[in-house]
């Protein structure tokens, strides 16, 4: 983890869960974190916590900045990508975390739940990582997205190390490990 000390993240869905561990976790290796989150106060909460931990814990010159962003809506994904721009001017790694479950069956579910969760977990995971993508200015980028699918709660993680040339994508699901190198 040294070689990420002083490189700048992007987590998605920052303010609570596995994006939370992530977050603290690359701070305490010195990464620059933009935690984005639906709720900036909560992110605002989060960041003044891992404040306070830092100065008993942290040694390394990570930092957290809370930014609001709801990846289903593109103008705040764009902001995003705009705000890591103008304050870092590079992105090294992108943990694209955000996602949703909502509780509502094929036969008998609302289509605006559908379509919110559609927003979140699909669109707004590629909108996130197409910008992560075009920001990335240097010959490594470390993008990793997963999510939950509603099917009996199987989670699937995917994980692409691009390189400037070549890259490798791998996807785990739990019992499959599978690691493709073009």
């Amino acid at each position: 983890m040294e070689k990420w000390s002083g490189k700048v993240a992007v987590v998605t869905g920052a303010s609570v869960g596995i994006g939370a561990a992530v977050a603290e976790q690359l701070v305490g290796h010195g990464v620059k974190v933009v935690g984005c989150g639906r709720n900036l106060e909560n992110l605002k909460e989060f960041a003044s916590t891992l404040e306070k931990d830092a100065v008993k814990k942290i040694k390394a010159p990570g930092c957290f900045k809370p930014f609001k962003c709801d990846v289903s809506k593109e103008d705040e994904v764009l902001a995003l990508f705009d705000f890591v721009k103008s304050e870092f001017g590079a992105l090294h790694i992108c943990i694209n975390n955000a996602g949703l479950g909502v509780a509502s069956p094929l036969l008998s579910g609302k289509t605006e739940d559908f379509r919110l969760q559609t927003d979140v977990n699909v669109i707004g995971l590629l909108v996130v990582t197409r910008e992560a993508v075009k920001v990335y200015t240097f010959t490594e980028l470390l993008l990793h997205s997963s999510y939950k699918s509603n099917i009996k709660g199987q989670e699937k993680t995917i994980l692409v190390l691009l390189k400037k040339y070549n890259y490798a994508f791998c996807v785990s699901d739990l019992i499959n490990f599978l690691i493709i190198f073009f």
